[in-house]
């Protein structure tokens, strides 16, 4: 599938949303946004870890921060999908992800039934 046709079955009518929150532009500026959020947040944690604290909140810190880079290389990934063409598309089955699980996973790289069979 194109990011043409992913285009279109993002916009198509019934689908397309006033703010353009649909639209790849409007996906592009949700990620974008997020690897900002991520990145600010991961910094900070970084820095406290770095300063030293209480083992158990080193602990908690670390965690966190390993979570922030797992989000931030999805983000990243899911831009890339973008620039290549393939953003929208289920991994698994190769069909369109519904605008819905878009708008609550940008960075979703399966269709909900896929991403079930996946665990």
């Amino acid at each position: 599938m194109s990011i043409a046709e992913v285009a279109g079955a993002l916009q198509a009518p019934g689908t397309r949303r006033e703010n353009g929150a649909n639209s790849l532009a409007g996906f592009r500026r949700m990620l974008e946004e997020l690897h900002a959020v991520h990145t600010a947040h991961l910094t900070r944690i970084d820095g406290e870890v770095a300063r030293g604290s209480d083992p158990e909140d080193e602990h908690v810190m670390r965690t966190q921060s390993f979570s922030r880079h797992w989000l931030l290389f999805e983000i990243e990934d899911a831009l890339v999908r973008l620039d290549d063409g393939t953003y929208g598309v289920c991994e698994g089955c190769r069909t369109p992800i519904p605008c819905g699980r878009l708008e609550a996973i940008p960075y979703a790289r399966r269709c909900f039934s896929c991403q079930r069979n996946a665990k």
